[in-house]
């Protein structure tokens, strides 16, 4: 669909100095959606598995609802 953009971003780290089998992830997932010429809305998922600070996955949501219109001078 031309008004739909998603991209995926996928990252893994490893201390290869202290612990090189501990391996980080790092997942992003951003969807945008442009639903007519006045509103467009956003999702966007971050994901962390990082073994330094916790064991526990990580979880970031975000939603976004915008709305636009233009002034126009005569």
């Amino acid at each position: 669909m031309k008004n739909v953009t998603m991209e995926n971003i996928f990252s893994l780290y490893s201390d290869y100095l202290r612990v090189p089998k501990n391996i980080d992830i790092d997942y992003q997932m951003n969807y945008d959606l442009c639903i007519n010429k006045y509103l467009s809305m956003n999702i966007k998922l971050h994901i962390i598995a990082d073994e330094d600070p916790s064991s526990e996955l990580q979880f970031k949501q975000i939603f976004g609802l915008g709305a636009k219109y233009v002034f126009h001078e005569k």
